[in-house]
């Protein structure tokens, strides 16, 4: 049995609410536990991994007000720096590939700003819709505040962030928005992880597709793997001369949804794709780049236009 199609790695977001530590109101911990249950329901959803920061040994709060000392006992909400680095150097060791920071009252815009510098991972921030205020008392949670305060701090960061406007949980705009946003996440986490095999060069007349492979390197740390047009024909024929029953596999495949019949030899189509399946594990490639004018043709006498159609419903470009 082959592997007929490149599995797609999972997003592994990072889950961070944060709070106010002298923000004592406890409507935080309802908010919290609300967006806990969300987040479950929309991992399995959308197929993500969630990392919280449960596992993590926050110590006790003390802090001043006035005259007054306060301490707060230890909870899982990020309320201060120390909470920050602490969280970033978790996160880097379980490889977060994005983070989500809900505000359960104003939040802290310090260390909202330090974690997400530190991990230079997309970001999001939300926060539900504040509570009417009862009469003249302190409000409950000022939530869209801390989101106006910490959104300008990340700016002076030089964090690239974005947000959903305040909404409650149930709201269609906050699933909309946030599956646009784990969307965004894995085209940055594919981008910044890209390593392309080049196979042959571009047809001379295609100067739209020309690519400058030191500037891609150096700016975007995007991987271009040089393979001739030779060592992809000799891969190719050595699946056909292999008959390992590789290629009838993906014939059988392929004719589930497509019909063959027309063809003078599928099992020349099957060898290609596999060919170029071979090629982008041995050397590890997310995407492939291939002449489509002359290798191919000339070797095998097929366009290989549907071929590159199939791999990418197989999963390539990862």
């Amino acid at each position: 049995m082959i592997m007929l199609s490149f599995p797609k790695p999972k997003l592994r977001l990072g889950y961070v609410p944060t709070r106010r530590d002298m923000f004592l109101h406890p409507m935080y911990k309802e908010i919290k536990a609300n967006v806990d249950d969300r987040m479950r329901e929309l991992a399995e959803a959308y197929d993500f991994t969630l990392i919280t920061t449960q596992a993590l040994a926050f110590p006790e709060k003390t802090f001043r007000m006035g005259s007054r000392t306060m301490n707060v006992p230890a909870d899982d909400l990020m309320t201060d720096y120390a909470d920050a680095k602490l969280i970033s150097e978790y996160f880097r060791a379980e490889h977060v590939d994005a983070l989500f920071v809900p505000f359960c009252n104003f939040g802290q815009e310090e260390a909202v700003a330090r974690l997400a510098k530190d991990l230079n991972v997309p970001l999001l921030v939300w926060a539900p819709r504040d509570p009417a205020p009862i009469g003249l008392e302190p409000r409950q949670t000022d939530s869209q505040c801390g989101i106006f305060a910490a959104t300008k701090v990340l700016q002076r960061y030089g964090v690239t962030f974005t947000y959903i406007e305040n909404c409650r949980l149930e709201d269609p705009v906050f699933e909309r928005d946030f599956a646009r946003f784990l969307s965004t996440a894995q085209i940055v986490k594919a981008f910044r992880n890209a390593r392309i095999a080049q196979i042959s060069v571009r047809p001379q007349q295609f100067l739209s597709v020309m690519v400058n492979e030191a500037e891609l390197l150096e700016k975007f740390g995007v991987e271009l793997v040089p393979i001739t047009g030779t060592q992809l024909v000799n891969t190719i024929q050595a699946i056909l001369e292999s008959d390992s029953g590789e290629i009838d596999e993906l014939v059988e495949d392929i004719e589930k949804t497509l019909d063959m019949s027309r063809l003078k030899d599928k099992r020349v189509i099957a060898a290609i794709e596999l060919g170029l399946m071979q090629i982008a594990r041995d050397y590890c490639c997310s995407a492939i780049a291939c002449d489509c004018w002359h290798t191919i043709r000339n070797a095998f006498g097929v366009a290989p236009c549907f071929i590159f159609g199939d791999l990418n419903d197989r999963g390539l470009p990862r």
